[in-house]
């Protein structure tokens, strides 16, 4: 924070010593400097336009996302009657990994495993990935696939791990988030 106090940057000053994580500590200073200016706006013109558009674009994408997904959790099929079919990009990923295909983006893919699992009716989910794309997907089963009982075995122990690390970090979270951690 004190990296542009401008006497450190005047005077050609490092920033204060910070630790960035335990035994490794840390120090800046600003070689050049240059003031923020306003630029023309012929210069930024075409590139507001272009920002605004997009913004534009994305909002009529999420809108559209939210109507497919309430038409889904709502237990229809398909998709609704009103929805322009020349905007969206419709993908089957019934026999899709997580790394995706030739038709499906792995990115994109992600949305589908993010859903919770279906129980009496299909789950739906929707992600705006990178800011830009919004993706909704529907979930209406899921099968495994038969594994041998030694791969269960090591599922099994591998699930437990994942448990106990994340109870871990739910622990330390709280803990950090009650108290002050002071290092020496």
């Amino acid at each position: 924070r004190r990296a542009f106090d401008p006497t450190l940057r005047d005077n050609n000053l490092n920033a204060d010593v910070f630790e960035v994580e335990p035994g490794v500590w840390m120090t800046f200073r600003v070689a050049d400097y240059q003031a923020a200016q306003l630029k023309p706006i012929e210069l930024v013109r075409d590139a507001i336009a272009e920002e605004l558009k997009a913004q534009a674009q994305f909002e009529q994408a999420q809108s559209i996302a939210a109507a497919i997904q309430a038409h889904w959790d709502s237990g229809q099929a398909g998709l609704p009657a009103d929805i322009d079919r020349d905007l969206i990009q419709l993908a089957s990923f019934s026999e899709s990994s997580r790394e995706g295909d030739a038709q499906i983006d792995p990115d994109w893919l992600r949305v589908a495993f993010n859903a919770p699992a279906p129980e009496q009716a299909p789950s739906t989910q929707m992600e705006s990935i990178a800011g830009r794309p919004i993706v909704v997907a529907r979930v209406d089963a899921i099968q495994l696939a038969e594994a041998a009982p030694e791969q269960q075995a090591e599922l099994a122990g591998a699930l437990a791990d994942i448990r106990v690390q994340q109870e871990a970090e739910e622990f330390w979270s709280q803990v950090n988030s009650k108290t002050q951690v002071n290092r020496p």
